[in-house]
């Protein structure tokens, strides 16, 4: 105890604003610019503090004034102790703290340990929600935050009507995956973390509305950078369902919202869209299988519709565990504009193991000779039925091999590891990768060897994929 006091007492603590009475004689105006330019750097590193800012005037300097303020903490206390409710979020603006969970007082079932670093944010939750502290947050040296009072911001932001709409429809999503998160699928939410509650994927899951409402009012704001054909096809896409926002370096930037299906199986390999039918050749790709969602369109409204699409013959044993949602960065190429699409992604596995066979590539026999040209274009128009199975050939015969230095994988992929699957709406080709080809695969210099692999499929006169 003596030790302690005694360190302590050497350590000179900063000065606080109830410190400085010259503070009190300066004008409400030049006091909530002070108060302002004290704290608004760090209160935009959030996200939609930033946005607030890039669009509504005056509402950062309002919630700087009312809601805001500055802790100094010195080594080894205590910012709070689980079991406290809990009013304030907290930006660690220098220093670091210890985070802490235990069985006896969180949902863990191990002693689980955090550390919480300069630019973190702590506790957000108890800006959209009543919440109680489920861990200890302890300094690990002399740390300063930002207090960001919650009562006091709901109060503010409740003055101004749209930013009241975003931060009523903010916080109802955010709610929605605090109370999403749980185990098996997820941990269970903490003062540090909130499982697939990232600003980009609360944006995209927000009512059409609100989400239409702030991309026309950057679009208003930005309309002086853009030509006409350029803005009247981003307001489209806004109504079709993108959002338009500002990033970090104050750029548009769209949000797509996408639906995607990862489909297992018991090898850990994952379906993968390899290629589709664009006019009378194929074009490779290699994606899960995915679909944009549009309008007012539920994320798994839209996964039907896309397995009903793309993958008929499997939807009677389609089973989804889960889903998740994955945010990726992508090039928009028509406007150059930078992308993310926010995924909701639905993992789901075929319960009939038939249908996995049935998928797999099948050979012509000897007895049905099929030329090259014949099986391709029967193939792309359609001529071929669903179900329609085709004799082995012998073993003596193989399919093409593509392997040696463009091969990226470790194993060889040939034409027999490709399904073709027809529907009404398009060709596809799919094949299983292992997450790890899959996630090599993606990239961009990889496109080439991809598509050779398609060019295969052309190619091949002694084989022809049905299901």
């Amino acid at each position: 105890v003596r030790q302690q006091a005694e360190n302590r007492l050497r350590l000179r603590k900063p000065l606080a604003e109830e410190e400085v009475p010259l503070l009190e004689i300066l004008s409400s105006s030049l006091r909530g610019e002070l108060r302002q330019n004290m704290f608004e750097a760090h209160m935009v590193c959030h996200d939609l503090f930033r946005l607030w800012n890039n669009l509504f005037t005056n509402i950062m300097q309002e919630i700087c004034v009312n809601a805001a303020g500055f802790i100094f903490m010195r080594p080894n206390d205590d910012l709070f102790l689980p079991g406290q409710a809990c009013n304030n979020a907290y930006y660690v603006v220098d220093g670091a703290l210890d985070y802490c969970q235990e069985p006896e007082k969180s949902p863990v079932d191990t002693v689980l340990r955090q550390r919480v670093a300069k630019t973190s944010w702590l506790c957000e939750s108890a800006l959209w929600m009543h919440w109680t502290h489920v861990g200890k947050a302890v300094s690990r040296m002399q740390t300063q935050l930002v207090s960001l009072d919650a009562p006091s911001m709901i109060k503010t932001v409740g003055k101004h009507r749209l930013v009241n709409d975003v931060a009523v429809e903010y916080g109802r999503q955010y709610h929605r995956c605090v109370t999403k998160a749980r185990p098996p699928l997820h941990p269970w939410p903490s003062d540090t973390v909130v499982p697939n509650s990232s600003f980009h994927t609360i944006m995209s899951s927000m009512a059409r509305p609100v989400r239409v409402a702030i991309s026309f009012q950057v679009l208003q704001r930005a309309e002086r950078r853009l030509d006409t054909a350029k803005l009247d096809l981003l307001e489209e896409e806004v109504q079709d369902g993108v959002t338009v926002m500002l990033n970090n370096a104050g750029q548009l930037e769209r949000l797509v919202p996408v639906a995607a299906l990862e489909v297992d199986r018991s090898d850990g390999r994952v379906l993968v869209h390899i290629g589709y039918q664009d006019g009378d050749r194929l074009q490779a790709t290699c994606k899960l299988p995915q679909r944009t969602i549009v309008g007012d369109e539920s994320a798994t409204d839209t996964l039907w519709s896309l397995v009903s699409e793309m993958l008929p013959s499997v939807e009677h044993c389609l089973s989804v565990r889960c889903s998740d949602t994955q945010v990726a960065d992508v090039q928009w190429d028509r406007s150059g504009l930078p992308t993310k699409h926010v995924r909701t992604v639905f993992h789901a596995h075929l319960t009939d193991t038939a249908v996995i066979e049935q998928m797999k590539c099948r050979s012509v026999g000897r007895t049905r000779p099929v030329s090259k040209a014949s099986s391709v274009a029967s193939w792309i128009s359609g001529e071929a039925s669903r179900g329609t199975r085709c004799t082995r050939r012998s073993e003596t015969s193989t399919h093409r091999k593509f392997f040696g230095r463009d091969n990226p994988i470790e194993r060889d992929l040939c034409s027999a590891d490709v399904c073709a699957i027809m529907s009404d709406s398009g060709n596809n080709l799919f094949t299983w990768l292992y997450r790890e080809e899959f996630d090599v695969l993606t990239r961009p210099e990889h496109q080439r060897f991809l598509q050779s692999l398609i060019s295969s499929v052309q190619a091949d006169s002694e084989w022809m994929a049905t299901v």
